[in-house]
C-alpha cells in the first residue's frame, strides 16, 4: 500500500507545473498519501517515497526507488534528442492520458525488447461541487505563463480589448496585450485557478498544435469542467471525444478576425441562454466527476505501482526452487568496512536468484568476518590473494566460478533489488526471439554515478524554465552496446552490469593478462568475439566515484599507456563484429 511518493519538479516555480504539484499534495492528503515535491533527487532520497512521479522527461531515474515517467510533453518533444529517450527508457513505468504517447511509448519499449508498463493518468483536479454561477453575465477568464513566448499571440491583443476579457499571470509575460484585461498572477495553491474560473463563469481553453497531434490536452479543459464553468475550447480531438458537445468549439485554424467573432458569437450565447449554458456545464462536470478526478488518477497510480512491484523484480517474494544460481565475483581490500558492507548488502537484497559471493581479498580487510553472520541468504567462499594486482584477483575469483552464471561487483559498488531479477529476463527473452546471432550468454544493465560532492546539470535545454540544481548522481552507462565503443578511453561498460554464462570462461579467456590496469576492458574485448551483449533498458546499478584508492587511466597514465598496448596486440587477430543500433543515446543528436 502507498504510504507517501515523491514529485521530482525541475521547472522553476513560476510555472503551472507548480499548481499540478500543489493539487497532488492537497488531493492525496484527503485520502491519506503524504506528497513530498522536490527539485533535487537528493531530498527526494532523504524522503524515502515508495516511488518517484518525475514531471519531466528530463530528469532520469537515478536510483532504486521505482520511478514513473510522467508523459506531458509531446513526442516531438521526447524525440528531440536521443538524450531524451535515453532519459525516458530508464523509467520502470509511464502513465499517460494520451493513446498515441502510448502507442509510442510502446514502440520505443518493443525496441528495447523492454517490457515495461503503461497506466492512465493525468495531472487533474480533485473532486469538486458544481457551484452556483450567473451565467447570465458571463466573462472570459484565461491562465497563461506564456513559457513558450507570446502563444497565440495575434489572438490576445484583440481579446485583451473586450469588455468580457480576463487573462491570469505573469505580468511581465503579457505586455503585448491591452492591459485593462490583465488580472495579475494567481498564487499557485490548487485553489485560485477554480475561484477565478467561477468567478468569470466562462474558460477559454485553447491548445497548442503539437500537443495535440500527440492527445495531449491541456489542464485548462479539467480545470474550466472542474469548477463549473461552460469551456470555450479550440477544436481538439482529444476534448471532442471525451466531453463532446457538453462544451463550445472554435476553430483555431481560422483567420483571428473571424476567430474573434465566433468566440464573440459563445460570450453572446451564454449570456442569452444561462439556463442552456448551466446545463452543457454541468453536463461536463459530471464527465470530470466520472473519469478525470485527480482521485481517480491517483488510484489508477497506486493500483498501477502496486502491479509494477509484484511483476518487475522490484520486491522480494517467497523463495522459489527453480532460481538459478550466480557466482558473484568481489574483489576487496583496503577500504572502509563499511563500504563493502554496502555492496554485500545490495546482493543480500536480490530479489531474484541464488547468490554466492566469491570474495577476493587482496589486501587486509576489516568487516569481512562478521558477513556471514549478517548476511545468512549468501553463500560465502572467501579466496585469499594477498598482494595481487587488480587483474590477478579478478581472474583468480574467474576460476573459483562453478554456477551456470557468474557476476562481478566490485566492492565499492552497488547494485539495485531488482539487478539479476532483469539480467534473467533480459536473457530470456532474446535467446526466445531466436536472433541471427545465436544464443546471448551476456547481459547488462544501465548504471548511474554517484559522488559525494555531486554533479551539476550537465544539460540544461530550457534554462529559462528549468531549475539549476546539483545532483549527487548522474546517468553514467546506458545505451545499446557498440563494440566499436571500446576502441577509445570512454568505457562503455561497468563491470558491476553484467550478468554472463560460466561457459564464457574457457581455456582461453581464462588466460591471465599481464596489465596494471584496464583488466575489464580486455576482458570484454575478449566477451565481444563470443556473444552479444544484450541490453535491459533497465537502470539496475550504481558506480560510486570516491577517493579511497579508486584507480583508473585517468589516475594511472603511466600504467595505463602499457596497458593499453598490451590489450591492443592480445587481441590484434580477433574478430569483433558491429552490434550497434541505428540510434544511440547521444546528446545533441
Amino acid at each position: 500500500m502507498v504510504k507517501k511518493f515523491a514529485i521530482l519538479n525541475c521547472f522553476k516555480s513560476s510555472l503551472a507545473e507548480s499548481e499540478s504539484a500543489q493539487r497532488i499534495v492537497e488531493t492525496a492528503k484527503k485520502i491519506g498519501v503524504e506528497v513530498g515535491i522536490f527539485t533535487n533527487i537528493k531530498k527526494v532520497e532523504e524522503f524515502k517515497p515508495d516511488f518517484i512521479l518525475p514531471f519531466s522527461f528530463h530528469d532520469p531515474k537515478l536510483n532504486a526507488i521505482p520511478t514513473y515517467g510522467l508523459m506531458t510533453q509531446p513526442i516531438k518533444y521526447c524525440i528531440g534528442s536521443s538524450a531524451n529517450i535515453r532519459n525516458i527508457l530508464t523509467y520502470d513505468g509511464y502513465v499517460t492520458v494520451s493513446n498515441d504517447v502510448r502507442n509510442w511509448l510502446e514502440d520505443i519499449t518493443f525496441g528495447a525488447r523492454k517490457n515495461t508498463p503503461i497506466a492512465f493518468y493525468a495531472n487533474t483536479i480533485g473532486e469538486t461541487e458544481f457551484p452556483g454561477i450567473d451565467y447570465s453575465k458571463p466573462s472570459l477568464a484565461y491562465f497563461g505563463t506564456n513559457w513558450d513566448g507570446e502563444r497565440h499571440g495575434r489572438l490576445f491583443p484583440i481579446l485583451s480589448s473586450k469588455p468580457y476579457m480576463r487573462i491570469y499571470g505573469p505580468p511581465e509575460k503579457w505586455g503585448h496585450i491591452n492591459q485593462g484585461a490583465m488580472k495579475g498572477k494567481l498564487p499557485f495553491d490548487g485553489k485560485a485557478v477554480l475561484t477565478a474560473y467561477q468567478g468569470a463563469g466562462v474558460g477559454l481553453c485553447i491548445n497548442r498544435k503539437e500537443f495535440m497531434d500527440s492527445q495531449l490536452p491541456t489542464n485548462r479543459i479539467f480545470e474550466i469542467t472542474a469548477s463549473g464553468a461552460v469551456a470555450i475550447c479550440g477544436r481538439d480531438p482529444w476534448i471532442e471525444e471525451h466531453f463532446g458537445d457538453t462544451v463550445l468549439y472554435v476553430d483555431m485554424e481560422k483567420d483571428i478576425s473571424t476567430l474573434s467573432a465566433d468566440i464573440d458569437a459563445h460570450m453572446k450565447w451564454i449570456a442569452g441562454n444561462p439556463a442552456k449554458a448551466k446545463e452543457i456545464a454541468q453536463k461536463a462536470h459530471n464527465i470530470f466527476l466520472e473519469k478525470f478526478t485527480l482521485e481517480k488518477m491517483l488510484q489508477n497510480l497506486f493500483v498501477f505501482h502496486e502491479e509494477v512491484l509484484a511483476t518487475h523484480g522490484l520486491i522480494k517474494t517467497d523463495e522459489r526452487s527453480d532460481d538459478p544460481e550466480v557466482s558473484v565475483v568481489v574483489r576487496t581490500g583496503g577500504r572502509p568496512a563499511w563500504m563493502l558492507e554496502r555492496c554485500i548488502s545490495s546482493l543480500a537484497k536480490q530479489t531474484y536468484g541464488k547468490i554466492t559471493t566469491l570474495l577476493v581479498v587482496h589486501s587486509p580487510q576489516e568487516g569481512i568476518d562478521d558477513l556471514e553472520e549478517k548476511y545468512p541468504d549468501i553463500n560465502f567462499r572467501i579466496i585469499d590473494t594477498p598482494g595481487a594486482k587488480h587483474a590477478t584477483a579478478l581472474w583468480t575469483g574467474f576460476r573459483h566460478v562453478k554456477t551456470e552464471y557468474f557476476a562481478i561487483l566490485d566492492d565499492d559498488d552497488e547494485v539495485f533489488p531488482n539487478h539479476f531479477f532483469t539480467l534473467f529476463n533480459t536473457l530470456r527473452r532474446y535467446n526466445k526471439a531466436k536472433n541471427w546471432y545465436g544464443e546471448v550468454r551476456l547481459a547488462y544493465s544501465g548504471s548511474v554515478e554517484r559522488k559525494h560532492k555531486g554533479f551539476y546539470d550537465e544539460r540544461l535545454p530550457e534554462p529559462d524554465l528549468m531549475i539549476p540544481r546539483l545532483s549527487p548522481a548522474r546517468l553514467k552507462l546506458f545505451e545499446f552496446f557498440q563494440t566499436q565503443n571500446y576502441l577509445s578511453t570512454e568505457f562503455p561498460l561497468g563491470t558491476c552490469c553484467v550478468l554472463m554464462k560460466s561457459d564464457l570462461l574457457d581455456e582461453e579467456t581464462l588466460r591471465e593478462p599481464r596489465l596494471s590496469i584496464g583488466e575489464d576492458l580486455y576482458f570484454f574485448n575478449l566477451m565481444c568475439e563470443k556473444t552479444f551483449f544484450a541490453f535491459t533498458g533497465h537502470l539496475t546499478a550504481q558506480i560510486h566515484t570516491h577517493e579511497y584508492g579508486q584507480t583508473g587511466f585517468t589516475t594511472d597514465m603511466d600504467g595505463w599507456v602499457g596497458s593499453r598496448m598490451s590489450i591492443t596486440f592480445s587481441t590484434w587477430g580477433r574478430s569483433f563484429p558491429s552490434m550497434g543500433t541505428l540510434l544511440q543515446f547521444r546528446p545533441n543528436v
